[in-house]
């Protein structure tokens, strides 16, 4: 199962990203693996976070596809993108406690955890 987690802050900025552009966030496999918004190609127009060894930008050489392989064991060969519940990231907005989100992602379902701060 491939998991990503996002601090409290990445999800705040995701949130405003989606907000502000009027766009949905999603999880997808493409060039790499990724959660994120995006509304163009620029990187001033992308709000997005790699499963870890899954970014393309990473490659060490020119002939280092490691990424590519990371990302077909984690999701498969096949291209795709799923949109996710704007509730999750409105959840993390509202609720000052929770510090981090973490998103797993399966062949049959993607869940959200939620860590909270501990009560002071």
């Amino acid at each position: 199962m491939a998991q990503i987690t996002l601090t409290r802050a990445d999800v705040l900025k995701l949130h405003e990203f989606c907000k502000k552009n009027k766009t949905k966030w999603f999880v997808a496999k493409d060039q790499g693996a990724y959660i994120g918004a995006s509304v163009g190609s620029k990187p001033a127009q992308q709000c997005l976070w790699y499963f870890a060894g899954c970014n393309p930008q990473n490659k060490k050489t020119p002939d280092d596809f490691s990424w590519y392989d990371r990302a077909r064991d984690l999701f498969g060969g096949d291209d795709f993108g799923e949109q996710l519940p704007m509730a999750w990231l409105d959840k993390v907005a509202e609720n000052p406690r929770i510090k981090s989100m973490k998103v797993k992602v399966s062949a049959r379902s993607i869940t959200a955890d939620f860590a909270l701060e501990a009560a002071k």
